[in-house]
């Protein structure tokens, strides 16, 4: 039995507030085959569409972008400060020029650390402890036209003790 199926890709773009149950979405970007071109289309090739047209709908709008690590590059972080923007990267230990830079600043001061401990419960008390990094003007990757970028890292660790502290 053969199951054939259709679908669309597409980048979309969507403004949300925290509390409210709208979302605006913003110029919806096809990724597909362009102008009778044979190479693939991709989703970075999509997203600089995507900010032209932004710039022509909306040009007074400035944007905080939540991004994936597909997006930790030079080229696309510079479109976005190019076009006055700001923007969050998720990006995993793979980047390791960013990781290790940040780990060495452990040992020269340039990356601060800060630790929070909060405890919940009575009966059985939930230890979460948050170690928080950041560094601020890291390179995110080895080549003269990488940008420089402000690093950010959180680790969380649970743990449960009884009232008397054993784990």
């Amino acid at each position: 039995k053969c199951t054939i199926r259709f679908g669309h890709n597409m980048l979309a773009a969507s403004i949300v507030m925290p509390g409210q149950k709208e979302v605006i979405s913003l110029c919806p970007e096809m990724i597909v085959t362009q102008d009778g071109a044979t190479k693939n289309d991709s989703e970075l090739s999509a997203f600089k569409r995507f900010m032209k047209h932004l710039e022509q709908e909306h040009p007074r709008l400035k944007i905080v972008f939540l991004l994936d690590a597909l997006y930790a590059n030079g080229p696309t972080i510079k479109l976005i400060e190019e076009n006055g923007h700001k923007y969050i990267i998720a990006v995993k230990n793979t980047k390791g020029l960013l990781f290790s830079a940040d780990k060495d600043g452990e040992e020269n001061g340039q990356t601060q650390m800060l630790q929070k401990v909060y405890h919940e419960g009575t009966k059985i008390i939930k230890k979460k402890t948050l170690k928080h990094r950041y560094a601020l003007n890291l390179r995110l990757h080895q080549d003269d036209d990488s940008p420089y970028v402000n690093f950010f890292d959180v680790h969380e660790t649970l743990s449960w003790e009884d009232q008397k502290g054993r784990q």
